[in-house]
């Protein structure tokens, strides 16, 4: 499991950008991504929103595939700047 620590300071941050993806590709809403995916609803959310704790492979895995990208596509490591 990754861990995206997104809400922790003086530390680095690993931030998703799936709501950027879904921009880009004009994906709507979770139904069709769930569909494609089969990640569930509330994992989607949960990573739409920043509020996940980590990301499994599998679901990393089924991102890339269905965007057509590398993880560096959905995971961005933003350095502290302190």
């Amino acid at each position: 499991m990754i861990e995206l620590n997104n809400k922790c300071v003086g530390d680095h941050v690993i931030r998703n950008k799936l709501s950027v993806l879904m921009g880009e590709h004009k994906v709507k809403n979770f139904v069709l991504l769930e569909k494609e995916t089969g990640i569930t609803r509330k994992t989607l959310a949960k990573l739409y929103n920043d509020e996940g704790k980590g990301i499994d492979y599998a679901t990393l895995d089924a991102l890339c595939t269905f965007f057509g990208c590398q993880p560096g596509d959905i995971l961005e490591h933003v350095p502290d700047e302190d």
